[in-house]
């Protein structure tokens, strides 16, 4: 997704050189787009530094993704040796998750199995915690219960909004991201039933 969690580990992927193949966001505002790849033109049009502008100048492809179902989408998976999600609003089907040949990876801000699903840093705030972190994990077929490979845990700073507090877990997850990707043999997964 276009947003604050999914830039900071865009760009450590490309500065380690692990420049992804493609970027998969879903369409903006709710659009019924099924799947099409967003051009150039388009990220030049954006205003800020966001995924789309970073992926340009990069020369990674773009698609929106509204269909995880579409032919077009599917044949993006082919020959894949991770998936990686940062902020992905859908859970991934059984074809997607069996595709990579490491698996699909996803960055989630929060030490789970604690606060599981959308809005783990609005929940956080909400509910006054004064530490938090970020989880690497391995996806399956249900939200955020696949086995843990890494997990960050910092105190949340004092007076910290959704959007800092959304930053911050998005820039310690980039280092995990690059951490695992650096050497995955060391980091075999447990499952969080386990904790």
């Amino acid at each position: 997704m276009n947003g604050p969690f999914s830039l900071p580990p865009l760009a450590a992927l490309v500065e380690h050189g692990f420049a992804p193949e493609a970027v998969l966001t879903p369409p903006p505002g709710g659009t019924n787009v099924p799947f099409r790849r967003v051009t150039v033109p388009d990220a030049a049009s954006e205003t800020g530094d966001n995924l789309y502008r970073l992926a340009a100048r990069q020369r990674i492809p773009v698609y929106e993704v509204g269909r995880l179902e579409d032919p077009r989408a599917r044949a993006l998976l082919n020959g894949l040796d991770f998936l990686v999600a940062a902020c992905f609003p859908r859970l991934l089907p059984p074809g997607w998750l069996a595709a990579p040949r490491f698996g699909c990876l996803n960055l989630h801000p929060s030490l789970l199995p604690a606060y599981r699903g959308p809005f783990p840093v609005e929940d956080q705030l909400a509910a006054g915690e004064t530490r938090t972190g970020v989880t690497l994990h391995l996806m399956d077929e249900t939200a955020d219960t696949g086995d843990l490979l890494l997990q960050d845990a910092y105190t949340i700073p004092p007076g910290a909004t959704v959007d800092g507090l959304t930053r911050l877990a998005a820039v310690r997850g980039a280092e995990l991201l690059i951490r695992y990707l650096s050497g995955p043999e060391n980091y075999p997964g447990r499952p969080q039933s386990a904790l």
